[in-house]
């Protein structure tokens, strides 16, 4: 598992994919070469700044994760 590296705007499109019911976990996976505990662990990064009962503020979400370093 785990092929080239991914960046942060790739991993924001499938998380987006996943969260809107585009595509499953797994499917996701297999397109990434990663595991799914991997796809679930971008979705958790991705929704921390989040509200995650439900009225999930995404456009805030997104806009914090850029502001994160990932090396």
């Amino acid at each position: 598992m785990g092929g080239s590296e991914i960046s942060n705007s790739e991993k924001k499109r499938v998380v987006k994919l996943v969260d809107s019911g585009r595509m499953t976990v797994s499917e996701a996976a297999y397109l990434c070469d990663r595991a799914p505990s991997t796809i679930y662990s971008w979705r958790r990064q991705m929704s921390t700044s989040g509200d995650s009962r439900g009225n999930r503020t995404t456009n805030i979400t997104y806009v914090n994760i850029n502001n994160y370093h990932y090396h």
